[in-house]
Protein backbone atom coordinates (compact mmCIF):
# COMPACT_ATOMS: atom_id res chain seq x y z
CA UNK A 1 0.00 0.00 0.00
CA UNK A 2 2.89 2.19 0.77
CA UNK A 3 4.11 1.81 -2.25
CA UNK A 4 1.16 2.60 -4.46
CA UNK A 5 0.87 5.85 -2.46
CA UNK A 6 4.57 6.67 -3.06
CA UNK A 7 4.26 5.53 -6.48
CA UNK A 8 1.01 8.20 -6.98
CA UNK A 9 2.76 10.71 -5.35
CA UNK A 10 6.03 10.39 -7.45
CA UNK A 11 3.74 10.60 -10.39
CA UNK A 12 1.79 13.61 -9.56
CA UNK A 13 5.46 15.77 -8.86
CA UNK A 14 6.44 14.61 -12.41
CA UNK A 15 3.24 15.68 -14.22
CA UNK A 16 3.70 18.88 -11.80
CA UNK A 17 6.84 18.99 -12.83
CA UNK A 18 6.30 18.76 -16.49
CA UNK A 19 3.41 20.93 -16.29
CA UNK A 20 6.08 23.64 -15.03
CA UNK A 21 8.44 22.85 -17.52
CA UNK A 22 6.10 23.82 -20.77
CA UNK A 23 4.82 26.65 -18.78
CA UNK A 24 8.53 27.96 -18.50
CA UNK A 25 9.27 27.12 -22.04
CA UNK A 26 6.19 28.88 -23.34
CA UNK A 27 7.33 32.05 -21.15
CA UNK A 28 10.57 32.06 -22.89
CA UNK A 29 9.29 32.01 -26.21
CA UNK A 30 6.98 34.74 -25.42
CA UNK A 31 9.31 36.91 -24.06
CA UNK A 32 12.09 35.76 -27.12
CA UNK A 33 8.89 36.83 -30.02
CA UNK A 34 9.01 40.46 -27.62
CA UNK A 35 12.47 41.09 -27.75
CA UNK A 36 13.08 39.98 -31.36
CA UNK A 37 10.15 42.69 -31.97
CA UNK A 38 11.11 45.42 -29.58
CA UNK A 39 14.66 45.27 -31.14
CA UNK A 40 13.44 45.23 -34.94
CA UNK A 41 15.01 42.05 -35.17
CA UNK A 42 18.45 43.20 -34.60
CA UNK A 43 20.73 41.58 -31.68
CA UNK A 44 22.87 44.21 -29.85
CA UNK A 45 24.22 41.37 -27.11
CA UNK A 46 28.35 41.69 -27.60
CA UNK A 47 27.67 44.43 -30.48
CA UNK A 48 31.39 45.89 -29.52
CA UNK A 49 32.71 43.43 -29.24
CA UNK A 50 31.66 41.60 -32.36
CA UNK A 51 32.11 44.50 -34.51
CA UNK A 52 32.27 43.75 -38.55
CA UNK A 53 32.44 40.14 -38.09
CA UNK A 54 29.10 39.41 -36.55
CA UNK A 55 28.03 41.54 -39.63
CA UNK A 56 29.85 39.66 -42.10
CA UNK A 57 28.31 36.61 -40.98
CA UNK A 58 24.58 37.74 -41.60
CA UNK A 59 24.23 40.48 -39.40
CA UNK A 60 22.97 38.65 -35.71
CA UNK A 61 25.61 37.49 -34.24
CA UNK A 62 25.14 34.79 -31.52
CA UNK A 63 26.80 34.37 -28.02
CA UNK A 64 28.62 31.12 -27.45
CA UNK A 65 27.96 31.15 -23.79
CA UNK A 66 24.81 31.19 -21.78
CA UNK A 67 23.72 34.35 -19.88
CA UNK A 68 24.90 34.64 -16.48
CA UNK A 69 21.66 34.08 -14.90
CA UNK A 70 21.48 30.49 -16.93
CA UNK A 71 24.86 29.91 -15.44
CA UNK A 72 23.68 30.59 -12.24
CA UNK A 73 20.57 28.33 -12.49
CA UNK A 74 22.17 25.64 -13.65
CA UNK A 75 24.95 25.75 -10.72
CA UNK A 76 21.51 26.04 -8.13
CA UNK A 77 19.95 23.41 -9.76
CA UNK A 78 22.91 20.55 -9.78
CA UNK A 79 24.20 21.35 -6.07
CA UNK A 80 20.26 20.78 -4.94
CA UNK A 81 20.33 17.99 -6.84
CA UNK A 82 23.83 16.89 -5.24
CA UNK A 83 22.02 17.54 -1.74
CA UNK A 84 18.94 15.13 -2.98
CA UNK A 85 21.70 12.62 -4.05
CA UNK A 86 22.71 13.12 -0.60
CA UNK A 87 19.97 12.91 1.09
CA UNK A 88 18.61 9.86 -0.54
CA UNK A 89 22.00 7.45 0.22
CA UNK A 90 21.88 8.55 3.96
CA UNK A 91 17.90 7.64 4.27
CA UNK A 92 18.79 4.54 2.56
CA UNK A 93 21.63 3.31 4.37
CA UNK A 94 19.85 3.82 7.26
CA UNK A 95 17.45 1.04 6.26
CA UNK A 96 17.72 -2.14 8.03
CA UNK A 97 17.97 -5.74 5.37
CA UNK A 98 20.30 -7.68 3.61
CA UNK A 99 23.57 -7.22 3.48
CA UNK A 100 25.02 -6.99 -0.57
CA UNK A 101 28.36 -8.04 0.58
CA UNK A 102 30.16 -11.25 -0.23
CA UNK A 103 30.84 -13.66 2.36
CA UNK A 104 34.76 -13.85 2.10
CA UNK A 105 35.14 -17.32 5.12
CA UNK A 106 37.30 -19.53 2.77
CA UNK A 107 35.77 -22.34 5.49
CA UNK A 108 34.49 -25.15 3.72
CA UNK A 109 32.40 -26.47 6.40
CA UNK A 110 28.76 -25.55 5.55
Amino acid sequence: MAKAGAGFAMSKAKETAGRSSETLRSSYGAGQSAAWKATGGGNDVGAGEAGAAGEGAGGASQSSSPPAWAERMQRKQAFHHGVSTAAHTVRSGDHGGGSMSVSLNQDDHR
